[in-house]
This record gives C-alpha cells, sequence and structure tokens, in this order.
C-alpha cells in the first residue's frame, strides 16, 4: 500500500484494508530514486489486531446508477468517537450502501435542510448565481467538531454528482474548516435546471464531512463524492419541485418518510405526496 502525500497539508495517508485477522505491517519512506529514506523501527514489522468485527462504517443510499455501493465504488466513513457528523446524532452503521429511488434507507440523516434562495419566501431556489440574488439555499447543522465539508449535487439529471461550492449570501465562498453549529449556506444554480414547465424536477444532493487534517481541507475526502473516509458522514437527499423552482415537499427526512401535507399551487391544483409517489413510480 502506497501513501498518497498531500503537500500542500503537510502529510500523507492512506485507506488500509479491514481484515478479520491480524495484520502485519511496516513503514519506511522512499525517495524518488528508490533510496530508503526513513524507516520506522529499522523495518520490522508492527501487528495490529483489528479483530473479527469491521470497524463501523456508514454509507449513502442515492439510488443507482449513482456510485452508492462498496461494488459501485462508493464513499464510506469509519464511525469514529468524537468525529465532525451532520445533524443531531452520529451516524450509524451499515454494511454496505443502501440504494433507494428516495434516498431513504438511512433514518439517521436529518444534518441538511432545504431553504429559500435569495428573493424567496416559498422556500424555492431559482436558476443563476448567489451574487445576483439567485441561487439555492440549505441550512446544514454540524456536530461534534470542526468539520470539512463537501455538496455534490445532480442537477441536470445526469445522474452523475458535480462539486457544488458554498456561499454566504453575498456570494463569496465559504471558508473551511467549520465549527460545529447551524448554518445557512447559498450556492448557484446552473441555467435550464428550472424550465418553467412540464414535469417536476427531482434533484438528488450529498453532503460528506470530515475531520480538518493540520486545521487544514486541503485534499479532504468530503471534497470527493465516492472517496473513503477515516471519519465523518455522508448524507444523501433526494429533494422535488415544481418545474418553476417552487418548493414542494421534501422526499427526503428523518426515517425516509415523505410529508404528508397539502401544499396549494399557483395554478390552483393541490397535489399530495402520496399522488407524487404514484406518479413519479408511473414515470420510472
Amino acid at each position: 500500500i502506497e501513501l498518497t502525500y498531500h503537500a500542500a497539508a503537510g502529510y500523507a495517508d492512506c485507506v488500509i484494508p479491514r481484515p478479520n485477522a491480524p495484520l502485519h505491517y511496516f513503514v519506511q519512506a522512499v525517495d524518488p530514486t528508490g533510496n530508503v529514506a526513513l524507516a520506522l523501527d529499522h523495518s520490522r514489522p508492527f501487528t495490529a489486531i483489528s479483530g473479527a468485527t469491521p470497524d463501523p462504517m456508514d454509507w449513502g443510499d442515492l439510488p443507482e446508477p449513482y456510485a452508492t455501493t462498496d461494488a459501485a465504488a462508493g464513499p464510506w466513513h469509519i464511525i469514529v468517537k468524537d468525529a465532525p457528523y451532520l445533524g443531531s446524532a452520529p451516524p450509524t452503521g451499515a454494511a454496505d450502501g443502501q440504494p433507494s429511488f428516495y434516498a431513504d434507507r438511512d433514518g439517521s440523516d436529518n444534518g441538511v435542510g432545504r431553504a429559500a434562495g435569495l428573493g424567496h419566501t416559498d422556500g424555492g431556489w431559482s436558476n443563476g448565481a448567489v451574487i445576483d440574488g439567485h441561487g439555492g439555499a440549505l441550512t446544514v447543522q454540524l456536530s461534534a467538531a470542526d468539520a470539512c465539508l463537501g455538496a455534490f449535487f445532480d442537477f441536470d439529471g445526469s445522474d452523475s454528482l458535480t462539486a457544488v461550492p458554498l456561499r454566504n449570501n453575498s456570494g463569496g465562498v465559504i471558508g473551511q474548516p467549520l465549527a460545529p453549529g447551524t448554518y445557512t449556506f447559498y450556492f448557484d444554480v446552473p441555467a435550464g435546471t428550472f424550465t418553467g414547465s412540464g414535469t417536476n424536477p427531482l434533484i438528488y444532493a450529498r453532503f460528506r464531512v470530515t475531520s480538518p487534517r493540520r486545521e487544514t481541507c486541503t485534499d479532504s475526502a468530503a471534497y470527493s463524492s465516492a472517496a473513503p473516509a477515516l471519519d465523518g458522514e455522508v448524507e444523501d437527499y433526494a429533494w422535488e419541485f415544481t418545474p418553476n423552482a417552487l418548493a414542494t415537499h421534501t422526499l427526503r427526512g428523518n426515517g425516509g418518510a415523505l410529508w404528508g401535507g397539502l401544499l396549494l399551487l399557483g395554478s390552483g391544483l393541490v397535489w399530495s405526496a402520496a399522488a407524487y409517489r404514484r406518479r413519479r413510480a408511473s414515470a420510472k
């Protein structure tokens, strides 16, 4: 196993497979010409006993074909005490990712909520940049420790996630790491996301937190939608909007339940969560 050196942050790391038997290893540093520059304990093996039970891990629950399961190289986080997490409670362990259409298999996901974008009082978002008074917004609860936070969206229904910079309400990119607390973040929404007509867009999103290394988030696994992480949490969400970006109901919630409330749209039509479930199922 080779360690990855992060020059800007000044550290090297790697992910060691989780064996169910003793793991023997030694550590040495080799310069570019192949000479051993440093060897710990004269290269004699150390022994680490992992035990019969692998460390508990947190996985995502976005549907296929997003990278969610181990087989699809989906993201996982080792659950570590006192590490940062999203929401009001630490993540719960799972054996693998749990793909689901509504991203509702992980009942502990409650750290991110949809908020009204600039210029909206109805919870809606709009195409465009935050600096121009448009875009979307989120509330995020960070708990336990300083964190690096990454956000990823599929705005165009391409079944792929794109990293989205989180901003303040003036459009500036937020600084990281972030202290524990509850925040409102804003972000740009690409042109064409909300068309003003047709079917309601269903937007998938993924959020990840990890501990900073040497007080920096450079090269953090949280900034990748799928890289493994040595601590922290991943939370996946599915959000529905009307075509003109007026907010309706959040499909993703604690325990995975849909909202049951009714919403009166501008056209005078009333939609329920149950009706939406049937329509989306038939659309698939």
